[in-house]
């Protein structure tokens, strides 16, 4: 994990940014995301 990430869900948050950017360059006009981190409010 990266020293600046505080837990795992913001590990696969940046882990989900990296790859919505690289799909973007990759030119996909669709992504679908899935994670197993669970979402607390």
């Amino acid at each position: 994990m990266h020293k600046k990430l505080a837990s795992p869900f913001d590990t696969e948050g940046l882990a989900c940014l990296q790859a919505l950017l690289l799909g973007i360059q990759l030119g996909f006009s669709l992504t679908i995301f899935e994670g197993d981190a669970k979402s607390l409010k």
